[in-house]
């Protein structure tokens, strides 16, 4: 890389995005363990499980802001919160 696509901005700005996403699993590696040891995983079914939920944010974030430039922040937080909730409202019926 040219010093000046490092001195660039939104590069880190990407960069940084990228790295929050991946602190993501952080949430998740103390439940590990457990998870493991219930489902009988093996470490690399537990890397493929951390793989799983990485990569959708990883390729999710630019389509996002995209809609996001396009749409305008409301719009689309409206969109992206609908499209997050719908799969999951069977469920949430079947608990009341």
């Amino acid at each position: 890389m040219s010093n000046e696509v490092l001195r660039d901005k939104r590069l880190w700005t990407i960069f940084g995005i990228t790295m929050i996403a991946v602190m993501g699993v952080a949430s998740i590696t103390p439940a590990l363990p457990k998870i493991s040891e219930t489902l009988n995983l093996s470490k690399t079914q537990i890397g493929l499980l951390i793989s799983a939920f990485t990569f959708p944010g990883i390729f999710l974030t630019p389509v996002a802001g995209i809609m996001a430039d396009r749409l305008g922040r409301k719009r689309s937080s409206f969109y992206h919160c609908s499209y997050l909730h719908l799969p999951a409202s069977p469920y949430f019926m079947c608990m009341i």
